[in-house]
């Protein structure tokens, strides 16, 4: 995790995105749209691969962070999502590692999927806690394969998607903070 040296260099830093012994190791930026980061790196520089991206509506008080990255190949940015298809792959990856620029997390996943890009998956208000916990549940329910997660301490829902080269459908992988997950405050 280099969160901290980095957020220093590209201001546009909100988090650090991890997920062990995987190729995900990547800053997630925030920009004022939802295009800027598909084809820019954290420094503004144009690469086609572009950066992991905050979803721009986000802000401190969101408890649905979704993050968009680029299906690249060979498992660049998101390219590897596609293994979550397979449940060994998650029995190996079962979490991802979270670090802003206070804490890190480690977010267990809960739901692995397909869906289209005008899904209820990319709701971002929630009435409540219990709303939230409704919408996991549901998210939970309509996972490739299950996954027992308990979401009694649930904060927030991350989301990662990425394209999956077939009309508008998105591949998403889902994973739940949760209060007093914090591994280093």
């Amino acid at each position: 995790m280099h969160l901290l040296q980095f957020a220093d260099d590209y201001p546009g830093t909100v988090m650090w995105l991890q997920i062990t012994n995987t190729s995900v190791d990547y800053p997630v930026m925030l920009g004022a749209d939802n295009q800027f980061y598909l084809n820019h790196l954290p420094d503004g520089s144009k690469n086609a691969l572009g950066s992991l991206f905050l979803d721009y509506r986000t802000n401190e008080d969101s408890n649905h962070l979704i993050i968009y990255g680029h299906n690249g190949s060979g498992g660049k940015m998101f390219g590897l999502l596609k293994r979550y298809e397979a449940q060994d792959y998650w029995g190996e990856h079962p979490a991802l590692t979270v670090a802003t620029s206070d804490s890190v997390y480690i977010c267990p996943i809960f739901s692995v999927r397909r869906v289209e890009a005008d899904s209820d998956a990319y709701r971002l208000e929630f009435e409540d806690n219990d709303d939230l916990i409704c919408y996991m549940n549901w998210a939970a329910s309509e996972s490739l394969y299950q996954i027992d997660i308990d979401f009694a301490d649930a904060a927030k829902v991350i989301t990662l998607s990425t394209c999956t080269g077939w009309h508008n459908q998105r591949f998403i992988v889902q994973a739940v903070l949760q209060e007093g997950q914090e591994i280093l405050p």
